[in-house]
Order: C-alpha cells, then structure tokens, then sequence
C-alpha cells in the first residue's frame, strides 16, 4: 500500500518492493501449510523482468514452498484482475479447489463471480 503513490509510475512502483513487509497473517497461513498437505502457487501482475528480485524477496521472506510463480507477460498491458485470471487458468487448478488471496478489491469483483472464492487483504 505505501508505494501506490508512485502509481502510475511503475518503474519506481516496482523498484520499492524490495522494502515490502510480508503481512503476518498471510506468513501464519503459509507457515500452517509446511507440512506439506496444502499447495499454493503466487500469481502476481509485476511484469516479468522482475522475477529475480520477486524470488529473491520470497527467499528472504522464508516463502519457499510455492509450486510456481506466474508474472505478467512483457507486452501484456491487460487489467491486473484479468492477468490474475490467466494464471489461475494456467495453473491448471479446479476453481472448486483454490482459495485466492489479494490485496486488490477488483481482482475479487473481477473473480467472485466467475466462481472463485476470494479472499481479500487490505
């Protein structure tokens, strides 16, 4: 949230997010989930020339038992919530067996009526 006024400069947008805090209960969900019986995959409208430092923010993060990352193509300038949908589609997961979490109210107005149940963080 406390880089949205660079929007709709992206370039500082993104060089910021090596300083983003992992939200706690967002970290207790996922540290729930090490033994292994619950999967979950990250997809994420950052462009994918930033794949590097989005891992190496993952790394230090401790989130590590991701089954992949899906990022936004170089030319795709679709909306965030219709990137978002790509990913799920290509992760090839059932909408009856995924959760989805964001931060991004029209991700879920975009999602939620498509049959997908949303959770939403602010």
């Amino acid at each position: 949230r406390w880089r949205r006024q660079a929007i709709p400069d992206w370039e500082t947008y993104h060089a910021g997010m090596s300083m983003d805090k992992p939200r706690p209960a967002i970290m207790r969900l996922l540290e729930s989930m090490e033994d292994g019986s619950l999967n979950y995959n990250i997809i994420t409208g950052r462009p994918e020339r930033y794949r590097g430092q989005t891992q190496r923010w993952l790394i230090e993060n401790g989130i590590l038992h991701y089954n992949f990352i899906f990022m936004r193509g170089e030319q795709d300038y679709s909306s965030s919530p219709e990137v978002k949908l790509t990913g799920i589609l290509e992760s090839g997961v059932d909408k009856k067996d995924v959760i989805l979490i964001d931060n991004n109210a029209k991700v879920a107005e975009f999602l939620r009526p498509k049959g997908y149940e949303v959770w939403l963080v602010e």
